[in-house]
């Protein structure tokens, strides 16, 4: 896991960092409750670096994190704009926090399809972009623990950490896995899994990683790119859990 800090943090090098802004937007009187129902999305934010925010906004708490909601109406090569959505806007369109979640959560995986790629693909990948003129192949000492990672987002790898909220998905990867799996949110965009047990064969402990993750975010992760410094479990009970809930 200590090799592959660098490339984590490559990853964030490597990954568009666009923040979805709160547009000027006047409403639409003609906009309809339909359209807006099947345009609302999730995202997770930090509860504590956004405990304002919240006193505005529809949410529900996931941990060390708050799931809130925005109002898509334009998806483009250039990302995504939208509104959040605030309190004053779920009642104009009569949707209680519940609404907006079971909705939020169908419209994020059909808007933004959720990507599932190994560690080994990604550097792999980004080898290729740098020495293009000759195929990379990389042998199990190059990678170390690294087969045992994996890279979750969505195809626009923008507010792709909201992959920790499908436990099907996190399923997907556990049998890729055949093991437990550590949840490390890389940013708002992405989450890195990393399997327990390949984790164990490192002789790593979860604080030690906890504290690279720290140092991560502190280091080359934008203030409002970040997500967490905590990591997650996630495995036999099909929940996300902090990993170190004592800490």
């Amino acid at each position: 896991m200590r090799g592959a800090a660098k490339i984590i943090t490559r990853i964030e090098s490597s990954m568009p960092q666009k923040e979805t802004e709160v547009q000027d937007f006047m409403y639409n009187a003609s906009l309809n409750a339909e359209l807006f129902r099947r345009n609302v999305v999730v995202e997770l934010v930090n509860t504590e670096m956004n405990e304002e925010l919240l006193k505005r906004v529809p949410y529900r708490k996931f941990n060390d994190l708050s799931v809130v909601y925005r109002w898509i109406y334009d998806v483009g090569s250039n990302g995504q704009s939208g509104i959040l959505v605030t309190n004053e806007l779920a009642k104009q369109y009569s949707m209680s926090e519940t609404d907006l979640y079971e909705n939020a959560l169908k419209n994020t995986k059909r808007l933004f399809p959720i990507e599932i790629e190994s560690m080994r693909e990604f550097t792999e990948r980004i080898l290729g972009a740098i020495y293009p003129s000759g195929m990379v192949s990389l042998t199990q000492e190059d990678m170390g623990p690294i087969d045992g990672m994996w890279i979750l987002s969505n195809i626009v790898h923008i507010n792709g950490a909201t992959v920790l909220l499908y436990p099907e998905v996190l399923d997907e990867v556990v049998k890729l896995a055949d093991s437990e799996l550590l949840l490390l949110p890389s940013s708002r965009h992405e989450i890195i899994a990393v399997s327990v047990e390949a984790l164990k064969m490192t002789g790593q402990k979860t604080e030690e990683v906890e504290k690279m993750v720290h140092e991560i975010n502190m280091e080359h992760v934008p203030l409002g790119e970040q997500l967490s410094n905590e990591v997650y479990l996630y495995g036999d009970t099909r929940e996300v859990t902090l990993a170190n809930p004592f800490r």
